[in-house]
Formats: C-alpha cells, sequence, structure tokens
C-alpha cells in the first residue's frame, strides 16, 4: 500500500512535468560535453588574431577526448575528472603553457563536488588547482600570474557550485523521505485503527450475544430431550429460550450504538453495571446453572468502565461455567477505594481441558478488557477448580477503554 502510493505521487510528478524537460540524462550530458567544447574553442575564434588560441590537430583531439569523457561524468565521476585533469596536464606539456583544455576539468570538478561529500571535493579542487597552478609558475609564460589566478577561481567557483546543487539535493531528499515516511505513517495508524475497531465488534458481540446463544443451545437440548417425556418442564426450556432471544434483542441496539460511536461520543444506551449482575445471574440459574454470588467491602463510587469491565468478565466466566464447568459457580466482588476485584470459580468438567478452554475467544477478550482499563486478570486451576480473577482500578486513567 506504501510502495503503491508512492509510485502514484512518482506518476502524478511525471505527468505534471513538461514534455520538453523529459530529456533522458546522457542527451543532457551530451549536450554539456558539446557546449564544453565550444566554450573551449572559443579562444581560437575570438578577439583580434595576436591574441587567439593556436589549436593544433593533438590539441583539437586532447580536446576531443575530454568532452567525450564528460559524456559519462555521471556514472563515474572520478574517473572522468582524473582522465580530464591527466589530458590538460599534456595539453600543457604540448603547448608550452596553459590551455583552455582546463575547461572540462572544471565541469568534472563540478560532477565531483555535487556527488562526493565536502571533504573529498576540496581535496579533489586543491588537486585540480595546485598541479596546473605549479605547472604555470614554472613555464615562462608572459601571463603566469593571471593564468594562475584564473585557474584558482574556476575551480573554486566549481568546488561552490557542485556543493550548492548537493546540498539542494539532500533537501530534496530529506523532504521527499519525510514527506514518505509521513504517509507511511499515516497508512499504518489507518490499518491499526480498522484493526482495533475489528477487535471492538468481535469482542462486543461476543460479549452481547454468546452468553443468551449459549443458554438458548443449552435450553434448546433440554426442550428436545423432554418435549415427550415431560411436555411442562420442554415448555419451561422454550420460555427460557424466547426470554434469552428477547434478551438478545432487547441489548442487540445498544451493542449496535456501541459500534457506531467513536471515542468522543457516548453510547446510545447507558452500559452495564454492577448493579445488574444480580439480573445476570438470576437468568443464569434459569438455565440450571447454580451460581453463588458473594459481594464483601464497603461500596464505592466506581467509573463505569469499571464497572462495565466487572460485569463483562462475570458474564462470560458464567457462559465458560455453562460450557465447561459442573457444580456451582461461585462469584466474588470486593469493592475497596483503589480496587474492585471479580473473582468466579467452578470445577470443570472431566472432558474439558486447560487447552480447550484457554483457546475461547472469550478469555483473550476478557484479557483486553482488563488490560485497557489498567487491571490485571489471571486465569487457571487453583484448589481443583477453574479460577478467574480481575483487579479493576476504581477510576481508569483517561483515554483508557474498556
Amino acid at each position: 500500500m506504501i510502495s503503491s502510493g508512492r509510485q502514484a505521487r512518482e506518476a502524478d510528478a511525471d505527468e505534471r512535468t513538461p514534455a520538453w524537460l523529459k530529456v533522458p540524462p546522457v542527451v543532457s550530458d551530451i549536450v554539456v560535453a558539446a557546449v564544453t567544447g565550444l566554450v573551449a574553442v572559443l579562444p581560437a575564434t575570438v578577439g583580434p588574431q595576436p591574441m587567439r588560441f593556436a589549436y593544433t590537430a593533438a590539441l583539437f583531439a586532447l580536446l576531443a577526448a575530454g568532452c567525450v569523457a564528460l559524456v559519462f561524468r555521471r556514472r563515474y565521476p572520478w574517473v572522468v575528472w582524473g582522465v580530464t585533469i591527466v589530458l590538460g596536464l599534456m595539453a600543457m606539456v604540448i603547448s608550452g603553457g596553459p590551455t583552455p583544455m582546463s575547461v572540462p576539468a572544471i565541469v568534472a570538478l563540478y560532477t565531483v563536488s555535487s556527488q562526493t561529500p565536502m571533504r573529498e571535493a576540496i581535496a579533489a579542487t586543491l588537486v585540480s588547482i595546485l598541479i596546473p597552478t605549479a605547472f604555470i609558475l614554472l613555464s615562462p609564460h608572459q601571463l603566469v600570474t593571471a593564468v594562475a589566478y584564473g585557474v584558482v577561481v574556476w575551480n573554486v567557483v566549481a568546488l561552490l557550485a557542485g556543493t550548492v546543487v548537493r546540498t539542494q539535493r539532500g533537501i530534496v531528499e530529506a523532504a521527499n523521505e519525510r514527506a514518505r515516511l509521513a504517509e507511511a505513517t499515516r497508512e499504518e495508524e489507518a490499518q491499526l485503527r480498522v484493526a482495533e475497531d475489528r477487535i471492538r465488534i468481535a469482542r462486543e458481540l461476543h460479549d452481547v450475544v454468546a452468553h443468551h446463544v449459549s443458554a438458548i443451545n443449552v435450553q434448546a437440548g433440554v426442550a428436545g430431550v423432554l418435549i415427550r417425556s415431560d411436555p411442562d418442564a420442554a415448555a419451561e426450556a422454550l420460555a427460557h429460550v424466547r426470554r434469552a432471544s428477547q434478551e438478545i434483542l432487547r441489548e442487540m441496539p445498544a451493542m449496535l450504538g456501541v459500534l457506531r460511536t467513536t471515542e468522543d461520543r457516548m453510547a446510545i444506551e447507558p452500559s452495564p453495571r454492577l448493579a445488574d449482575l444480580e439480573r445476570l445471574i438470576s437468568r443464569s440459574r434459569a438455565t440450571g446453572l447454580d451460581v453463588v454470588l458473594t459481594i464483601t467491602g464497603t461500596p464505592q463510587e466506581f467509573s463505569s468502565a469499571a464497572e462495565l469491565t466487572a460485569y463483562r468478565v462475570v458474564q462470560e466466566s458464567l457462559t465458560n461455567a455453562g460450557k465447561h464447568g459442573i457444580g456451582t459457580v461461585e462469584v466474588g466482588i470486593d469493592q475497596n477505594p483503589e480496587w474492585l476485584t471479580v473473582t468466579v470459580g467452578n470445577r470443570l468438567r472431566p472432558s474439558a481441558t486447560i487447552d480447550e478452554t484457554h483457546a475461547r475467544y472469550g478469555l483473550q477478550g476478557m484479557h483486553e478488557r482488563v488490560s485497557a482499563v489498567g487491571g490485571q486478570l489471571s486465569v487457571g486451576i487453583e484448589h481443583g477448580k477453574w479460577l478467574v480473577r480481575a483487579r479493576i482500578p476504581a477510576q481508569p486513567g483517561e483515554g483508557l477503554r474498556p
């Protein structure tokens, strides 16, 4: 997704570029080489005759070789720079003094300066200055001093121009990288929000529906067994099925309201609280589950997130007890100013395994809910019973979501 976004951005930029600017690099390098050769030939054709530089066939060949080398300056900047320096020195030896052959070497130095770190560019500039200058100062030419200064100035200009281009290119690349990272971060955040919403939907759907569907499944099975032998008991079981389905229909709008709610808005229906535990346990008892509720401690003012989390823990634990447990289910609620502690314990059926119980999505949902409000959840076998224990802070931190 990220690479496709970058490709689309580059495609848009390419479409906005005028056709006459879409020139391959090799074409532009050929143009630069041709212009460099033209500039180097100008001293032989411009100005009064006595001041014109006298080109020989050998010098023209060296100039042509230097210009051809410039075509490859992007791919091999150091090689081209070295070649042009050597060709310039050869031209000085042949002519006995300074020649226009320094022009290709200056262009090559600019390329090196625009593609290499500052320290290496300065070193190349010093070489480009010192070698020709030393040769010029050792020659008896009449314009020794002026030409020597000219070599220094033009090579320094090439260094500065290349440095400016390299710096600007770095700024542009850094800006593009920041834009790419910003786009990647936005896409990752969007994917994370989608994943969180999917988990939220799955958790709400499981918490609201699974408990009642489990009860419906049990009671429907009872009704199927007793329909002929004990019609009254079968009718009572079907009545439990009807009540459980009504509970699903009653809670479904609240669940849909939660799913349509963003973090900054309240749900359409009030969330279940500790006061609703009695009704939850009564429904479980009606399905044949033996539940004992014990409340200890001093009643406190708990946050709605804490009470909803406690309610969902008890609800899921009762659902699992009906599926995998036998005997009495002991539900304990302990209240103090700092913590709301929920414990649910029951014996497992001989056929139930710890791995099977751990594999349930409900336990995963409980872990997510309790962790979201800053609490701790532990599940496992203690004293021969399957025990779920949740410690929920009385006032979860801001921004935490049950």
